[in-house]
């Protein structure tokens, strides 16, 4: 939580609440640290959790442009707790969607698309583990997310490939290639 503060403590429009998400009020594996500056819910012990929509709604957000999500296998969960956001504010939403992980943490890999198909969500721009354009899909297309999948599993590419993924619901006036070319995803603070 310290990196995110460091990194939008300049950033007025920002609001940051420390807590765990899940897709309903439940208990979920505790944290584990998997690198400097990360952690996935991978241990031993039970932490509680709640969706992200009960969150918004304590928070009394009164809008949500852009939902980030990056808990390292979790993501789908996340999504999974965000149906009444989703449905109220199409934000624009950008979650790591890392196969390992979900494997790790026992998810789905395909739910995050599943579910976000169904609020509305229609275009996806892939970016690399790196921050760089790597193609765009226009709908779900179960056939090629499985490719992918079995492709960052294999470590054909490098160490724990994955993906940083931006979906767009059909009513966001976003343009998808206009951020496919944005260079703003190589340029961070800190090399978390």
């Amino acid at each position: 939580f310290s990196y995110l503060k460091s990194n939008l403590e300049d950033d007025e429009k920002a609001r940051l609440v420390q807590t765990l998400l899940s897709d309903r009020a439940d208990e979920i594996p505790s944290l584990v640290r998997t690198h400097p500056g990360t952690a996935s819910a991978q241990g031993d012990q039970v932490q509680r959790a709640v969706p992200l929509d009960v969150v918004v709604e304590a928070e009394r957000m009164e809008q949500l442009d852009v939902l980030k999500i990056d808990v390292d296998g979790f993501d789908g969960k996340v999504l999974m707790g965000s149906h009444r956001l989703l449905d109220r504010w199409k934000p624009a939403v950008i979650f790591e969607w890392d196969p390992y992980f979900c494997q790790k943490t026992e998810n789905s890999w395909t739910r995050h698309f599943e579910l976000l198909v169904e609020h509305g969500y229609d275009r996806f721009l892939w970016f690399t583990k790196y921050g760089n354009f790597s193609h765009p899909m226009t709908g779900y297309d179960a056939v090629a997310v499985e490719l992918l999948a079995q492709l960052c599993l294999s470590g054909a590419h490098d160490f724990n490939w994955h993906y940083d993924v931006v979906a767009l619901h059909r009513e966001s006036p976003i343009d998808p290639h206009a951020l496919s070319m944005a260079r703003f995803a190589k340029q961070r603070r800190s090399w978390f």
